[in-house]
């Protein structure tokens, strides 16, 4: 039984991730947006310093990206049910993107979380992208990069109980030394999904 309820939520993303990538290609930023919730969906783009809430904010960051006929693919994902209606799905994509001219593929990370709205329609409720840099990779390797205790070093995005027992927690962590580091965790009973990456620079991307 858990085994088919595993097959059955890697297809929900599968269809999920498809509807999302389908919205990319109209080059519509509002049709893009749509796939999020309304006032809750939260977007943290590959090279994006900004934490985004809301369709508006998000429709605002893809504006730019679509100008680059973006393209994804998944790559790998590890898909894990949240309650009856959220899962996070985890893993890498790829994407293919016009620039100058010329076709550039992008390699990426990501973690989203999925909610049902009102209506029982999958919606993104969080989104983290982030480039598969030599830093990123290092960072993911470092155990405790990250301290959710020291609340003083922390803007947050989200720090709330999405379910029973289930945490979700993003933003941005300063440690004493180095940049500033964005952060996703999905914290339950049995385990933490999470993601982190180098605050970027820009305000441009996936």
């Amino acid at each position: 039984m858990a085994q088919e309820k595993e097959i059955s939520l890697r297809e929900i993303a599968k269809e999920n991730f498809a509807q999302w990538n389908e919205a990319l290609q109209t080059k519509d930023p509002t049709k893009v947006a749509q796939m999020y919730l309304p006032e809750k969906g939260q977007l943290f783009g590959t090279v994006s310093a900004e934490i985004r809430n809301g369709r508006e904010r998000v429709a605002g960051y893809f504006e730019h990206f679509l100008k680059s006929d973006p393209s994804g693919k998944v790559i790998n994902r590890k898909v894990k049910f949240l309650g009856e209606d959220a899962y996070v799905d985890q893993g890498d994509y790829v994407f293919m993107v016009t620039k100058g001219g010329e076709s550039v593929e992008i390699e990426a990370a990501f973690l989203y979380v999925w909610e049902k709205d009102e209506d029982g329609q999958w919606k993104i409720r969080f989104h983290h992208s982030l480039s598969q840099t030599e830093r990123n990779r290092e960072l993911a390797q470092t155990e405790g990069a990250v301290d959710l205790d020291d609340e003083e070093n922390i803007e947050w995005g989200i720090n709330e109980e999405i379910g029973e027992g289930i945490f979700l927690k993003t933003g941005f962590y300063q440690p004493a030394e180095g940049p500033a580091i964005r952060f996703s965790y999905v914290l339950a009973g049995d385990g933490i999904v999470h993601v982190i990456s180098e605050k970027p620079d820009g305000s441009s991307g996936v």
